[in-house]
């Protein structure tokens, strides 16, 4: 087990907090629980490229490290999402639309990853600038939410707008490796 797989596994176990400081800030109306969750989502968040950085630096690449990388992004953000636009008793709500258009991507993309590693061997898809700036934006979008920024409609526009725009080149990158192998 490596420092970034602890890390990233780490990650992974703050979500559940994270979603039951949101629900218990939603059902009692205490803020402290809120800025607890956002404290948490903070810290999963930055972790996210911490993980990255030092599987670089210190040369721990993995193939485990990669596939638990993207399910840690996306357990929180699905959850996040999901959270943030069907709990009732928040203060800001992701509009539907929002939520649909992230969550489909999102199962777009998994649905793909599952079939490709049916279908090839040794696949990897690289991640694209439009996905890694699409995630940032998701995760800012959480925390304006969280917050409740008087702009986080522009935020969660703009989020929706990279989740569209990375699902087609993730789409595209997904047929070319299926054509090669």
């Amino acid at each position: 087990m490596t420092i970034p797989n602890i890390i990233t596994l780490f990650r992974i176990a703050l979500t559940p907090v994270f979603i039951y400081m949101v629900c218990l800030s939603a059902s009692t109306g205490e803020g402290h629980y809120k800025y607890i969750a956002l404290c948490i989502f903070i810290t999963v968040s930055l972790t996210d490229y911490l993980d990255g950085y030092l599987a670089r630096k210190l040369h721990q690449e993995s193939s485990l490290g990669r596939i638990l990388d993207i399910a840690a992004d996306k357990f929180l953000i699905i959850s996040a999402v999901i959270i943030l636009a069907f709990l009732k008793n928040l203060p800001l709500h992701l509009p539907y639309w929002v939520a649909i258009v992230i969550l489909l991507r999102d199962l777009l993309c998994i649905i793909a990853v599952v079939w490709l590693g049916i279908k090839t061997k040794g696949f990897y898809v690289k991640p694209n600038i439009f996905g890694k700036i699409g995630i940032a934006l998701e995760m800012v979008m959480v925390i304006s939410i969280l917050l409740v920024f008087k702009y986080s409609f522009i935020i969660w526009q703009i989020a929706a707008i990279f989740a569209v725009v990375s699902a087609i080149i993730y789409a595209m990158q997904t047929q070319k490796l299926i054509r090669e192998n």
